[in-house]
């Protein structure tokens, strides 16, 4: 399975202070549970406009990791949100969510394990 962490984007937009990225990281571990949580919830009760501005908040953190997969699915739910697509494609949003959460999760681990390396 692919790497998700892209350390050479850490290094350009943060720095190379293990100290900041380790702080830095510390806060995306904590807040991008929540953020994916906040998603969830939207979804679960049909508010497009609050599925949308929590996806692009996780978008934003995330970028600092990976401009990839996660990024983009990111991207997908803003972009569901600001067209108001539920209910029309609840289908296709819970997949993206499903996927989402497997990604963040395998991200969340590789970010431990970098910054315990660092």
């Amino acid at each position: 399975m692919d790497k998700l962490l892209d350390k050479e984007n850490i290094h350009k937009t943060i720095g190379t202070d293990p100290n900041l990225i380790k702080k830095i990281i510390s806060l995306y571990l904590r807040d991008a549970p929540k953020l994916v949580e906040e998603i969830d919830e939207a979804i679960k009760s049909g508010d497009n406009k609050k599925m949308g501005e929590n996806a692009h908040a996780l978008k934003g953190i995330t970028g600092y990791y990976n401009t990839g997969d996660i990024y983009n699915m990111c991207l997908e739910l803003e972009q569901f949100g600001k067209t108001n697509s539920m209910p029309d494609k609840n289908g296709e949003i819970a997949d993206s969510l499903s996927r989402l959460k497997d990604f963040i999760s395998r991200l969340l681990e590789e970010l431990k394990v970098y910054i315990e390396q660092i």
